[in-house]
């Protein structure tokens, strides 16, 4: 019996061993998953860590190089437009690079298509896609086309008055004129000081502005020129000369190279007549104190008509403007 309990005590110290074995065992392999667990969440902390430097890396190689993709591309349009703009400035083409550039070489072209009156149907479409390529919206087409049609109203008003087709008893070539460039009552309105300023004064043999600062010279030069049978306007500034000749029928300006200082010289005020196309084919005569060559030099390569010095010969200046005007009423006719 003793044996007995012996041998059972043995076994239930066996059996309590491989109880706590097992529990050891369990112990340890949960606290080697939690570990594991740790470990693995570790790692793929430090991998989506490493995997976001990477990518972020990435990023910053793609978008240093797509820069200098667009860098190298800009560069090439740069070059390729100085080439192209290089390219039209030999052929003498003006690419315009403002809204007044734009503006202005619009208006060019218009004139050339409605020198008849009318468009065709092929250059209506060429302006409206020059228009588009302009960047020029429709109410400055509108803007430009008014403009154009009564400067051309007027040019040819002006023509046909020089050369005697349009007299007081013929209104009815003024009608088909204003049909033709299709002027409203308002814009034939600014014609008429015109028209009768020039109709009316069919005993004279021209209208000229004469432009000088001295007023003595100009009262001089109007005496010696009415005894000429010619009408004289005279203005001592540029400023009040533009208005007369947007406002007066004018056959011829004669004016003087300096005025005081501040205004125009006389050299500027010519460019200004040119820049108008209704004026541009008035006849221009200079007129200076200072006989220098310079002046005839400056002179030449603008186009001026011709240049005389003070103190002016009335009859010399007479001959001057005859033969002027004579080949100004020929070239109207043409």
């Amino acid at each position: 019996r003793g044996a007995k309990s012996v041998k059972d005590m043995g076994n239930e110290l066996l059996k309590k061993y491989h109880q706590q074995i097992a529990l050891d065992r369990k112990k340890i392999e949960d606290e080697a998953t939690q570990l594991i667990e740790v470990e693995r969440r570790r790692l793929q902390d430090e991998f989506t860590a490493k995997a976001a430097k990477q990518n972020e890396n990435v990023r910053t190689v793609r978008s240093e190089v797509r820069r200098e993709m667009e860098n190298n591309f800009i560069r090439l349009l740069e070059l390729i437009s100085k080439q192209y703009e290089r390219k039209m400035e030999l052929l003498d083409i003006h690419v315009p690079d403002t809204k007044t550039d734009a503006l202005s070489h619009y208006k060019k072209k218009m004139r050339t298509y409605y020198a008849g009156g009318q468009p065709t149907k092929d250059e209506a479409k060429k302006l409206m896609e020059l228009k588009e390529l302009l960047e020029l919206t429709f109410d400055e087409h509108l803007a430009v086309e008014s403009d154009v049609r009564e400067e051309l109203y007027m040019f040819n008003l002006r023509k046909q008055i020089l050369v005697g087709e349009i007299t007081l008893n013929t209104y009815t070539k003024i009608d088909e004129l204003r049909q033709r460039f299709n002027i409203n009552s308002e814009q034939a309105g600014r014609a008429e000081s015109l028209i009768f300023s020039r109709v009316k004064k069919f005993n004279i043999k021209g209208r000229i502005l004469l432009v000088d600062a001295e007023a003595a010279h100009n009262e001089m030069m109007e005496t010696g020129l009415s005894e000429k049978s010619y009408e004289v306007l005279p203005a001592t500034n540029i400023q009040t000369a533009m208005e007369m000749l947007n406002n007066e029928f004018i056959d011829i300006i004669v004016s003087d190279v300096r005025f005081p200082e501040g205004q125009f010289d006389g050299f500027k005020f010519f460019s200004a007549v040119q820049e108008q196309f209704t004026l541009r084919r008035i006849p221009f005569i200079l007129i200076s104190s200072n006989q220098d060559t310079m002046l005839y030099r400056c002179a030449a390569q603008l186009g001026v008509d011709d240049i005389l010095f003070k103190p002016l010969d009335v009859e010399l200046l007479n001959s001057v403007i005859e033969g002027k005007m004579k080949r100004y009423r020929e070239l109207a006719q043409v």
